[in-house]
């Protein structure tokens, strides 16, 4: 459910606030999935959504789905974000040597 991811990511990045930094040293996936770890407010322990709620489940990011982050969220963008930084200084190597 929307909610629910949302919740987790608000976690996230409130238990995490330097996420960005960690992720593009690429760390080993174990240190990932304690990451995304976390314990969400026991409202939704018994809700999915807003509105509605449900019977009781503790709602948490398998190591499944986390392994899956990694291959197609993570590992992409630091992949991007380094080539970029890495086109960049050769950018600059390049009109420094051409003055």
């Amino acid at each position: 459910m929307p909610q629910v991811r949302l919740a987790q990511f608000c976690s996230l990045m409130h238990h995490s606030p330097k996420i960005l930094e960690h992720t593009l040293s690429l760390p080993k996936i174990n240190n990932i999935q304690n990451l995304f770890s976390l314990e969400l407010d026991p409202f939704w322990d018994t809700n999915y959504t807003f509105k509605k709620t449900s019977a009781y489940r503790k709602k948490t990011i398998s190591k499944n789905f986390v392994n899956h982050l990694f291959i197609n969220a993570i590992s992409p963008f630091v992949f991007f974000t380094n080539k970029q930084k890495f086109l960049k200084k050769q950018m600059w190597q390049f009109l420094i040597l051409h003055k």
